[in-house]
């Protein structure tokens, strides 16, 4: 089985983001994770966050999964070395300096 994407994390989230105007914690992000269908694996990393955070914004989350690839194909690819930008694709790759 594949990585964990953001891709899946958005999708599995994105209800914990619009039904409240109150910051989403992590226990709403597993609850909106379960509701979806997510995969486990999914729920296993939300659960994998401290309690104590809160979120205004769904992209405030890669602050906390910043090597966590976008979709699979970053995934099955690996990180891009030190130095190189992925681009959108099939692991294309450009300098970034």
């Amino acid at each position: 089985m594949h990585a964990v994407t953001r891709v899946e994390v958005v999708e599995a989230v994105k209800t914990a983001f619009t039904i409240t105007a109150q910051p989403t914690v992590p226990r709403d992000l597993v609850e909106a994770a379960t509701a979806s269908g997510a995969r486990p694996a999914v729920v296993t990393v939300l659960e994998g966050l401290d309690d104590d955070l809160q979120f205004r914004k769904l992209r405030e989350l890669w602050e906390y999964f910043p090597h966590m690839p976008v979709n699979t194909v970053d995934a099955e690819s690996g990180p891009a070395p030190v130095g190189v930008r992925r681009r959108p694709g099939a692991g294309r790759v450009e300098a970034t300096a």
